[in-house]
């Protein structure tokens, strides 16, 4: 019983989201992303990191908000179930 009513508490808390959600907000980043490379946005040019800089840790988070992002553009047009591993790349894209 209290694992039920648990559960229906974390329903309201912990989000839902369907693929046209997830597509806007893709399509949303990614002309954001466009606007600001175009219009010479400086902290989107990566001339200005120097090595000692550089954390290996970043490629990975690019490298799953890119899969998050390239995956919630495809489930919307494609209808198939989604693994685990690609629910959790969009949220990544979600959150972060």
């Amino acid at each position: 019983m209290k694992n039920k009513a648990s559960s229906s508490f974390l329903k309201y808390i912990i989000p839902q989201y369907d693929e046209i959600a997830l597509f806007a907000m893709s399509l949303t980043f990614a002309l954001l992303l466009l606007a600001g490379v175009l219009l010479g946005n400086k902290d989107l040019q990566f001339e200005y990191i120097s090595p000692r800089d550089f954390d290996p840790r970043i490629i990975l988070a690019i490298l799953v908000f890119f899969a998050g992002f390239v995956l919630s553009i495809y489930h919307a047009f494609v209808n198939r179930p989604k693994t685990s591993f690609e629910k959790s790349c969009m949220l990544f894209l979600l959150c972060y």
